[in-house]
């Protein structure tokens, strides 16, 4: 670098003759300029590309479409009625502000979380540099911005990103007032405001963990001074005037049963676990704030004790400081881990000061002189490094799982991230495990390491979430019945819960068929003319034994393409024949691994093909099986496969509908040759060595029994085996 070079940098760490600079290159403005620019460039890029995910994002979007439709900016309404007392109204008015100007699309439903995001990030590094020092303040907001929960919320059309900007924004606020000399009293107001803000966005939590903070504070400093200092008098003013209105104005409006849905139900028996919603023990948001925020989260525990024993031995000034910053992060933890009701994303909160702490081990690890101990801690943080990095190249459902609520449902075989993975990863270890050999973590390693997080943040964003779209939205469906439909004929969805994707795209047009109650299919089939219906593939045999017997009419498949849902039709469609789509073969072809066996006097078994001769785990999979019908099945069969490793690790399931749902067994003819073509993924798990590979039929509980054939006694045909590589 220049003498010339030298000299700026010196007066840019200089805090008066930063002053003199000129405004463009003050270092709070430029800053703040490079957040907004680092921010859009990796929040906005194909924010709109792909559909919005179920359940939350189309449902709150559809909240403010209708909302919007209605004209009506003060009661939510949802599903043409006004009664939708779910969540505050804030972030509704972003999105109904949203769609007002931009119109409505996923792109505009996303917009303003991203604008909401990016204030939080400036907010973010405006409190960490008046708290600590610039770099502090840049180092940690850059790992914020990094961290993967805080990304992937940045761009879904959910509550949860207002919430936490809002609250980080008010505790933030209060830090400044309590420990800070100059102007603390608009601080405390700040912190009263941005309270009040939180509480529009999310409810009572924004009472709850701040007195959660404040009070562990207290009974740890025995500061007591704190409650005056926090002007309650007046702040308790501003947060009412700000927060109660549309509170009062709900509670006048639709009485006592807002009040109790809104505070008692979605609040305190949500907490306390009464109603049906994800539980678990209590290390599970240990293994999720890692997650949450990798791979800063490798430097967190030393980060932690370095910053816990840089205060003061009485706790006086910035001690104080460090052990309100701390209670920021670990009281809300704690509280979240106590709840009855754990989705994992309620542990957001507690990112933004795990990246505030972070970002104070780093910046004193750039500028403390060079200390052997350093090279302990990089060898700690290496070996939390890989061993989250392992995790999330075996299953990145680990990612995904930062934000969504099914976390049961299967993640598509067709993405596989390893490769891209391991090109992120690597680098960011090299970095990690740079002070090795330096025993420093210095501009150059650091900077290293934070240009791959900012390109794993990329791809993200870009590459993998609009693939995995289409699992956890219907938004294909909607596309398949427009081009399907010729009259708007009716549509449905049956299945056990209501799809919120559904109901968005298709602007509560369809019809919800609860597949646990008699009665309601056989008044929607009842309906003369051609009838749509989308149907879990889990029960589309149970939907069409029902059709069959209270209708007396058939479902057809028009559509396969989702990965769990078919959309059907009471009418054949044209262009779709069997014989197109490779089920039923005008004559026997020569198969690569011929067999015999048989289910009854119903079906045989001819053999079998694979795509190839090995795999290694985490590899796509094609297998081909050969029937031919014996005798009418007159039954509708699903076909299960099994892959089992001898030693265990691993199992491969392949259950599916015949001929992707279009030919079920129940058409089968005698004489007919079927090929069934199943694709799917060699778990990552599978050990090496070889897979037992089994077949059968079944419905429900039962199966069909084998009569002929290598049978393990669970009527399973053992076909033969897969070479597992490593």
């Amino acid at each position: 670098m220049t003498r010339n070079g030298w000299r700026f940098w010196r007066e840019w760490d200089d805090e008066n003759r930063e002053r003199t600079l000129p405004f463009w290159l003050r270092r709070d403005v430029a800053l703040s300029l490079l957040i907004v620019v680092i921010g859009l460039a990796l929040y906005l890029p194909s924010l709109g590309s792909y559909a919005l995910w179920d359940p939350w994002e189309p449902h709150y979007s559809q909240v403010a479409m209708e909302m919007n439709d209605a004209g009506d900016s003060l009661v939510p309404h949802y599903r043409n009625g006004n009664r939708w007392f779910s969540k505050p109204i804030l972030p509704l008015w972003l999105y109904k502000t949203s769609f007002q100007v931009f119109g409505q699309s996923e792109f505009t439903a996303r917009l303003p979380i991203v604008l909401v995001s990016l204030f939080g990030l400036l907010a973010f590094n405006f409190v960490a540099l008046r708290l600590f020092d610039w770099r502090t303040g840049w180092l940690a907001t850059l790992v914020l911005m990094t961290s993967p929960q805080w990304f992937f919320i940045a761009r879904q059309a959910i509550f949860d990103m207002p919430y936490v900007v809002f609250q980080t924004t008010a505790f933030g606020c209060l830090l400044l007032g309590l420990h800070t000399d100059s102007k603390r009293s608009r601080w405390i107001y700040a912190f009263w405001a941005f309270s009040a803000l939180a509480m529009l966005s999310k409810g009572l939590l924004a009472v709850v963990l701040p007195a959660s903070v404040v009070g562990g504070y207290i009974f740890i400093s025995w500061d007591w001074s704190v409650l005056k200092r926090m002007r309650f008098g007046r702040g308790l003013l501003i947060f009412f005037a700000l927060a109660a209105p549309w509170f009062v104005f709900m509670t006048a409006k639709f009485g006592m049963s807002y009040a109790k849905e809104f505070f008692i139900y979605h609040h305190f028996e949500r907490a306390a676990g009464l109603i049906k919603k994800p539980n678990n023990t209590f290390d599970l948001y240990v293994q999720q704030i890692f997650y949450a925020t990798f791979p800063w989260s490798a430097l967190f525990p030393m980060a932690v004790l370095r910053f816990l024993s840089w205060r003061s031995a009485d706790l006086i000034g910035k001690g104080r400081r460090y052990l309100m910053v701390f209670l920021c992060f670990a009281m809300p933890y704690i509280f979240f881990s106590l709840s009855s009701t754990k989705f994992n994303h309620y542990i957001f909160p507690v990112v933004p000061f795990m990246a505030l702490i972070i970002g104070a081990y780093l910046a004193r690890l750039l500028t403390s002189p060079q200390k052997s101990e350093y090279r302990l801690e990089a060898l700690l943080a290496l070996f939390i490094f890989i061993i989250l990095a392992k995790d999330l190249v075996t299953h990145y459902k680990h990612l995904i799982h930062l934000f969504i609520y099914y976390y049961d449902r299967a993640l598509p075989t067709s993405v596989n991230p390893r490769p891209y993975l391991y090109a992120f990863f690597i680098p960011m270890g090299v970095a990690l495990g740079w002070p090795l050999v330096r025993r420093k973590m210095g501009w150059v390693s650091l900077t290293g390491l934070m240009v791959a997080a900012m390109a794993f943040t990329l791809f993200c964003n870009t590459w993998l979430l609009p693939r995995l779209a289409d699992t956890f939205s219907q938004k294909m469906l909607w596309q398949a019945y427009q081009e399907a439909a010729t009259n708007d004929e009716p549509v449905c969805e049956y299945h056990s819960w209501e799809r919120r994707s559904v109901s968005y795209y298709f602007k509560n047009k369809s019809v919800y068929l609860n597949s646990r109650k008699q009665g309601t299919t056989k008044r929607f089939f009842a309906r003369p003319g051609k009838l749509f219906c989308m149907v879990d593939r889990n029960v589309y045999s149970k939907l069409r034994d029902r059709v069959k017997k209270e209708n007396q009419r058939e479902l057809y498949i028009v559509n396969s393409d989702h990965p769990f849902t078919y959309l059907v039709a009471t009418e054949k469609p044209e262009g779709i024949p069997e014989k197109s789509k490779g089920v039923v073969l005008d004559q026997v072809p020569i198969i690569p691994q011929p067999m015999k066996a048989q289910w009854e006097d119903k079906i045989q078994l001819l053999g079998w093909a694979s795509d190839k001769e090995s795999y290694r785990p985490g590899e796509s999979v094609t297998l081909t099986f050969y029937f031919k019908v014996l005798q009418s099945v007159s039954d509708d069969y699903s076909i299960f496969i099994h892959g089992d490793a001898p030693l265990g690790g691993g199992r491969l399931n392949g259950d599916h509908t015949p001929g992707k749902g279009y030919y079920p067994t129940d058409r089968w003819k005698p004489g007919q040759i079927i090929q069934d073509v199943w694709q799917g993924r060699i778990p990552h798990n599978m050990s090496n060595g070889r897979m037992e590979l089994f077949i059968g039929f079944f419905k429900g509980p039962q199966r069909l029994q084998v009569t002929v054939g290598p049978n393990d006694g669970t009527d399973r045909v053992k076909v033969g085996r897969l070479a597992i590589k490593g």
